[in-house]
């Protein structure tokens, strides 16, 4: 499953190298009532440190190998 998704960045912390947290917004519809549910999810992705990224910059990311217990996803390209 490689799914490409334009996520958020929202932390960039120095000391966790290689990592960066970045937030996916998803919109649907109540399939009976028809109110637009919004929901946020936040996914530790892999980064390499040769580009740099500040905190709000919009990236791509797709799944990848898991790289630790809760890093499966990597940077595919960043956004303008």
């Amino acid at each position: 499953m490689n799914s490409r998704r334009l996520a958020t960045v929202v932390s960039n912390k120095k000391y966790t190298e290689g990592t960066l947290v970045v937030s996916v917004k998803n919109e649907r519809k109540h399939p009976k009532y028809h109110k637009t549910i919004r929901k946020e999810t936040r996914y530790q992705v892999q980064h390499d440190d040769k580009t740099l990224v500040e905190l709000g910059t919009k990236v791509y990311i797709t799944q990848c190998a898991p790289v630790s217990k809760y890093k499966n996803w990597k940077i595919v390209e960043v956004s303008c």
